[in-house]
């Protein structure tokens, strides 16, 4: 899944960063100037900024791929129909294997986004929290080119490959006796 060409826009001032607009009838974006997002901003290029440097080349071509295909882009922020940062950013699940309309905005759903309030944080707990969430797209950007259906198959062969999984289904009948004889214990008792 990419995100269609018409949504993103992007600020040279805020090179990591690409600036989404949220709601469906929220297409566009003029600027995000506003003297209260500067410095928020800043502090979250900065920190995407060392994130990519610390990314390898191939990396990086997953994550932009996952969410821009073809052409280049940053960490998505939502921004909302006053032209105003959302204080959440969204789960990397809500670009996963979904496909967004390119005549309509993205439609706001509050259980596609984390629900920690980005603006309120200091410094330290939001390089932490930047951390957790790069790590959570990173992940996404992994198994993006994977069907549903495919990444299900495959942790359900996984779970069944689990040392503890294999050795109850190698025992089954045992446990199912010592299941019953218990119980019939229980019930004498």
């Amino acid at each position: 899944m990419t995100l269609p060409e018409n949504l993103p826009v992007d600020f040279t001032a805020y090179n990591h960063l690409t600036f989404l607009p949220l709601g469906r009838k929220n297409k566009s974006i003029r600027s995000v100037e506003s003297k209260h997002t500067k410095g928020l901003l800043g502090r979250l290029n900065d920190y995407f900024e060392r994130a990519m440097n610390e990314l390898s080349q191939e990396d990086i071509c997953l994550f932009q791929t996952f969410l821009y295909g073809s052409h280049r882009g940053g960490f998505p922020v939502a921004i909302d129909k006053n032209e105003d940062v959302y204080p959440h950013f969204w789960k990397p699940t809500s670009f996963l294997w979904k496909e967004y309309n390119k005549n309509r905005g993205i439609p706001i759903h509050h259980d596609e986004f984390y629900s920690q309030d980005f603006t309120i944080l200091t410094k330290n707990e939001l390089e932490n929290y930047l951390g957790s969430i790069m790590k959570d797209y990173m992940f996404c950007a992994r198994i993006h080119d994977s069907s549903k259906e495919e990444w299900i198959q495959h942790i359900n062969k996984c779970f069944f490959k689990h040392p503890l999984i294999s050795l109850y289904h190698r025992n089954a009948d045992v446990i199912e006796a010592i299941e019953q004889s218990k119980n019939h214990l229980c019930f004498l008792l």
